[in-house]
């Protein structure tokens, strides 16, 4: 990586008939440096692509005993490739599906607790209250990521997008 006050000497030539004429440009590299808000993208970025692994995984294992949970593992192809390409939109649709999962669990779980508490096993109420504060960790990372995606410029954007790694990066689980 170059140092800002470098210049990069770049040597073209005009070709005339019986001679070269070499001609030497100086060209100062433009790079936009990476900000914060881009770290703090670029971190919550990483945290959500492990969710969305982790969802993938658990969707295909649950579609191959039921062709039901192919929706879900839609919606968390469409969350993976919205965080890796930094498309507003995409992540705001897999937001809108954790909201409505997340409404699912919480009514399933007043529902059991109001008519079928004498049906359901201890561990199955442990898992579904297990799985509704996940999904609220989940709605919270989602909702930092959009917010601090809506402060980054277009530049900022696609200067995130052409870069493989930010040194000094970690995922942000909270």
């Amino acid at each position: 990586m170059k140092n800002n006050n470098e210049n990069v000497v770049v040597a073209t030539s005009v070709v005339n008939i019986d001679r070269i004429n070499p001609t030497v440009i100086q060209v100062r590299p433009i790079e936009n440096p990476i900000t914060e808000e881009m770290k703090v993208v670029y971190s919550l970025g990483n945290t959500i692509k492990l969710l969305c692994f982790f969802d993938i995984f658990i969707s295909f294992v649950y579609s191959l005993y039921n062709l039901f949970f192919f929706i879900p593992l839609i919606f968390a192809l469409c969350g993976l490739y919205g965080v890796k390409n930094y498309n507003y939109r995409l992540i705001l649709f897999y937001l809108a599906y954790e909201i409505i999962i997340f409404s699912t669990r919480l009514i399933t779980f007043f529902y059991a607790l109001s008519c079928c508490i004498r049906n359901i096993y201890f561990i199955q109420i442990i898992f579904l209250i297990l799985s509704t504060i996940i999904g609220i960790w989940i709605i919270e990372i989602l909702y930092k990521y959009i917010k601090n995606l809506k402060k980054l410029t277009n530049n900022e954007i696609i200067r995130l997008r052409e870069i493989n790694h930010i040194h000094n990066s970690t995922p942000i689980y909270y």
